[in-house]
């Protein structure tokens, strides 16, 4: 969804491209069935509405504001090619150079631009002022310590984190070997 300003209003975290993989009838409609492990319940609903937030990417810069909604949906249009040979060859060994290196950047940037993410960077934080603390010490004046007061504040630090390690953790995927398992027409995930 667009807003006045052509920005994307609702973000994903986990992109649509990815969902449409778990299509319940991807003739018709855009839905997936979704599990709440919070609610212990399960629904079926259109994939604009599940793995996203509004303005999740978007954070502040003085008096503008910054997103990187454009890099990563760039980052998925580059990555589909890779995606889409997957699954029509059901083989690693049919990705070319190319596709592998895009879907090593697209897989590193994947585990790190969700909202898990976040909450893992402010338990951190909080873990580490509260050291701090122990230590008879104000977080607020200790060198080198950014404290994370606001939403913003801890967006600004996982996409600052995900612009420094995306790199470095898409180097060492591509290293890793690989993979791919399906499941049967039998018993379909």
């Amino acid at each position: 969804m667009a807003r006045d300003d052509g920005r994307t209003e609702v973000q994903h975290y986990v992109p649509r491209l990815l969902l449409r993989g778990f299509l319940r009838q991807p003739q018709t409609k855009e839905q997936v069935f979704v599990f709440d492990k919070h609610e212990d319940r399960s629904f079926r609903t259109n994939i604009a509405n599940i793995a996203a937030e509004r303005k999740f990417y978007e954070f502040d810069v003085g008096d503008n504001q910054g997103d990187i909604e454009g890099i990563l949906s760039e980052l998925e249009s580059n990555t589909k090619s890779a995606f889409t040979r997957l699954i029509g060859t059901k083989s690693l060994a049919a990705l070319d150079d190319e596709q592998k290196s895009w879907l090593s950047v697209f897989i590193a940037t994947q585990q790190l631009r969700t909202r898990h993410f976040r909450e893992v960077i402010k338990a951190l934080h909080e873990g580490m002022a509260q050291h701090i603390k122990k230590q008879g010490f104000d977080p607020q004046e200790t060198e080198g310590f950014e404290p994370l007061d606001t939403e913003d504040d801890l967006k600004r630090a996982s996409l600052a984190l995900l612009a420094h390690s995306m790199g470095p953790h898409s180097t060492l995927m591509a290293t890793k070997a690989c993979f791919l398992t399906t499941t049967s027409s039998e018993r379909p995930f």
